[in-house]
């Protein structure tokens, strides 16, 4: 069984909150979803450069660009016309980019 990581984006500090700072943080009031702190999960792959993927993640896969979503228990690649189960490809094959709080301007 995977452990379930996340990071938080800080819409505050304007900065993604690692998961050691998380840990030492009071969980409860963290993981509640809110304006101040926004959970974000890690999907348990790693991308061509060895980079945890992150829900909310912009990633390049088959030189297009997508959003990871975590939908119906499980992950996708979503774009602006399809959906694919991330554990149908090979996520050494995927390059991440971004992510939709700091690297908006990657998906408009």
């Amino acid at each position: 069984m995977r452990k379930i990581k996340f990071r938080a984006w800080s819409p505050e500090m304007k900065q993604m909150l690692d998961w050691d700072i998380i840990k030492n943080m009071m969980a409860g009031l963290l993981l509640k979803e809110s304006n101040a702190n926004i959970p974000i999960q890690f999907t348990g792959e790693y991308d061509i450069g060895n980079y945890k993927i992150h829900q909310d993640d912009i990633v390049k896969h088959d030189d297009l660009i997508w959003v990871v979503v975590f939908e119906s228990g499980s992950f996708w690649l979503r774009n602006k016309t399809r959906m694919i189960p991330l554990h149908d490809i090979c996520t050494c094959e995927i390059e991440i980019i971004g992510n939709i709080y700091e690297h908006k301007e990657l998906i408009s």
